[in-house]
């Protein structure tokens, strides 16, 4: 949004395009994240999880440290220790 008119005069375009296709990037993040953050063990999805249940200041903050899958209580510390086990 601070370069939408440099943006629009350079490629000779409407001021408002470069702000939606921000608009459109934003939206195919979100629903690339939302169909790709799971959890392994019960294939829920972690991101919509954090957008749905938690508020619009923490979502990111529980998102980047859940460690246990709040569904089926999949742990990513297990799989780490039982690889270390395994050397």
């Amino acid at each position: 949004m601070l370069f939408d008119r440099q943006f629009s005069a350079a490629l000779s375009i409407q001021a408002y395009v470069p702000t939606l296709v921000g608009i459109a990037i934003g939206f195919a993040a979100l629903a690339f994240s939302v169909a790709t953050v799971r959890c392994p063990g019960c294939a829920a999805s972690l991101a919509w999880l954090a957008l749905s249940q938690k508020s619009s200041g923490s979502w990111l903050a529980w998102l980047l440290e859940v460690s246990v899958c709040p569904k089926c209580g999949h742990s990513s510390a297990k799989e780490r220790n039982g690889e270390e086990n395994a050397r």
